[in-house]
C-alpha cells in the first residue's frame, strides 16, 4: 500500500511540473537562447528594425558563452515582436552589419528566430 501511495504521490509531482514548463521544446531547438522576460518598452531607431526593452525573468536555455540579463532583443520592423506581459521568447544572435544570423560571438545582436515571428514567442501571459 505504501509503495503505491508513493506511486501516486510522485505522478502526481509530475504531473505539476509539466504544466510549470513555460517553454516549447521544438521551438528552442532552432534557438540558442530560451529566455522568460517581460516587456518593458519597445522603440523603433530606423526603418529595418524595432527593438523590444525586456526584463529576463528565467533563462531556460543559453547555448552562448555570453552571460543573459535584461537586454534588448530586436527583429525586423513589421513582423510580430515581444508582446506586452511575460511570455518566452526563442532567440538567435544577427549581425546587422552582414544582414545575416551569425554565431553570438561574432559580434551579433540577440534578435527573435526568423527576425521575429509566430515561431519567436510563446506562453503569453498578461500582466
Amino acid at each position: 500500500m505504501k509503495i503505491i501511495a508513493l506511486i501516486i504521490f510522485v505522478s502526481v509531482g509530475l504531473l505539476a511540473r509539466a504544466e510549470d514548463k513555460l517553454f516549447d521544446e521544438a521551438l528552442a531547438s532552432n534557438a540558442m537562447a530560451v529566455l522568460r522576460v517581460r516587456l518593458l518598452f519597445s522603440y523603433t531607431l530606423d526603418t529595418n528594425y524595432t527593438w523590444y526593452s525586456a526584463h529576463t525573468i528565467q533563462v531556460y536555455k543559453n547555448d552562448s558563452d555570453k552571460r543573459i540579463a535584461d537586454l534588448e532583443i530586436g527583429s525586423f520592423k513589421g513582423r510580430p515582436g515581444v508582446p506586452y506581459g511575460d511570455c518566452t521568447v526563442y532567440l538567435v544572435p544577427y549581425n546587422m552589419a552582414k544582414c545575416e544570423f551569425v554565431n553570438i560571438n561574432q559580434g551579433g545582436h540577440w534578435f527573435l528566430t526568423e527576425g521575429g515571428s509566430t515561431n519567436s514567442v510563446s506562453h503569453v501571459k498578461d500582466r
